[in-house]
């Protein structure tokens, strides 16, 4: 698999996406970060697009379905996106349900500060 997911020695759960994914690619890209993501407590997401060629199409969103209850996530920040990525990785995340706990940053210090903010207070 040539797209790669680790957890830092921050507790973060790292993805880069390089190139298009096959809905077999993206079957392992999600169980790697089902098993990351047991490990992260608060479950921090950075995703890197920087290198992404993201084609949505039908084999990829059933690929993505199955995950769509179990990525769940307390904050994601994604980086390195062009516009287009940007319109297509939203669509991703809507399939996963997941889209309001995600933000898009210019880089990635500025996705890794805002990960590591403490999270507002509900009143």
């Amino acid at each position: 698999m040539k797209h790669q997911v680790a957890l830092d020695d921050q507790g973060v759960v790292c993805v880069r996406v390089i190139g298009p994914s096959t809905p077999a690619e993206v079957t392992a890209v999600g169980d790697a970060m089902l098993v990351a993501f047991a490990q992260s407590s608060p479950c921090l997401v950075l995703i890197d697009l920087g290198q992404a060629k993201l084609n949505i199409d039908r084999g990829t969103r059933e690929a993505l379905q199955p995950y769509a209850s179990r990525l769940v996530w307390d904050r994601m920040a994604v980086f390195g996106v062009s516009h287009f990525n940007r319109m297509m990785f939203r669509i991703v995340l809507t399939v996963l349900g997941m889209a309001g706990k995600a933000r898009f940053f210019d880089t990635e210090q500025g996705a890794r500060a805002w990960l590591q903010e403490a999270p507002a207070q509900s009143a």
